[in-house]
């Protein structure tokens, strides 16, 4: 469906409905990214670099909440964070689990299995 968001974003590249684009030119339509607007999801945990990992964590102890996600912009998911560009687009209190367990591509992962377990540990200090 197309919405007057979709037209304002067209418009602000210089582009309308009735653009024809040059061959081999590619433009987005609206600025809004994820699987709801039509983006991939890649499950890549496992072959996160581990010093990814670590920083990641370090951001979450920054956060101090039990659970947060991350979306995070990066080079090379394979290798060190201090070999390359990348930053942390935002933290999310509520994070997208079912993107770990149902991606578009790569290898489901049960990360709810870790949540749990998180939770179970946290209340069993609590008790």
């Amino acid at each position: 469906m197309i919405t007057p968001a979709h037209i304002g974003f067209l418009g602000r590249q210089g582009y309308t409905l009735d653009t024809v684009l040059p061959r081999d030119v590619t433009i987005d339509v609206i600025e809004k990214i994820g699987v709801s607007y039509g983006g991939s999801s890649f499950e890549c945990t496992d072959e996160t670099h581990d010093d990814i990992k670590r920083v990641m964590e370090q951001a979450a102890a920054v956060v101090k909440d039990l659970l947060v996600g991350f979306d995070f912009i990066i080079e090379d998911i394979t290798r060190a964070p201090a070999e390359q560009k990348w930053g942390i687009i935002e933290c999310n209190s509520l994070p997208f689990l079912n993107l770990h367990h149902y991606p578009l591509i790569g290898k489901p992962n049960n990360v709810s299995k870790y949540v749990w377990d998180m939770w179970d540990e946290y209340l069993l200090r609590k008790a």
